[in-house]
């Protein structure tokens, strides 16, 4: 019957609305209303024993974020819509006040960029492919870079910057992707 409680002492049956405190109506005792402990020592408000209560407070935290799961999505898109701009700004003022970091970084890149070019690469048809992302900008209005399909540094592979691994993809998708690549890339090539 929904809304009774059963001691787990004395195994008696009470209306929830009857019991406003820890002790069973029944047998006079304080117990805890999962597992049926003493709770003595606890606060007089208490109706869990210390570990039921942590696991009853882990279910709890479960249930609450599978029921706001849509709302907390909806919160975090928001409040990152909101701190794009403000990121933006602090990301061009720390490279503004860190132009050496910025230097030894766009060094960097360019390295990994020229050793991961072999001698054989058609560099024409590369630099043709970032002027095609420029024009599809301009034209589209929506910015496009021109991703490397196998990254060049990725976690499981490396690739080259040849121009059968490159490709043209709207800006928001290749910061997504960003240096991961799947065995479903295969497939499009």
């Amino acid at each position: 019957m929904p809304g009774l409680w059963t001691c787990k002492k004395c195994g008696g049956k009470f209306q929830r609305r009857e019991c406003n405190s820890r002790v069973c109506l029944s047998c006079r005792q304080a117990s805890c209303i999962d597992c049926g402990a003493d709770i003595l020592g606890l606060r007089a408000d208490a109706t869990r024993c210390k570990p039921c209560k942590a696991a009853y407070a882990v279910v709890k935290a479960q249930r609450h974020y599978s029921d706001n799961k849509d709302a907390r999505r909806a919160y975090d898109a928001e409040r990152r819509a909101n701190l794009r701009p403000l990121m933006r700004e602090a990301s061009k003022r720390w490279a503004k006040n860190n132009k050496a970091e910025v230097n030894a970084r766009t060094s960097v890149r360019r390295k990994r960029v020229r050793l991961a070019t072999p001698r054989w690469a058609n560099t024409f048809i590369i630099k043709e492919a970032y002027v095609a992302a420029a024009e599809r900008s301009r034209l589209t209005g929506v910015r496009h870079h021109v991703d490397h399909i196998v990254p060049l540094k990725g976690k499981n592979v490396c690739g080259l910057h040849v121009h059968w691994n490159l490709q043209i993809i709207p800006e928001a998708v290749n910061l997504v992707k960003s240096n991961h690549y799947s065995l479903e890339h295969e497939g499009r090539r």
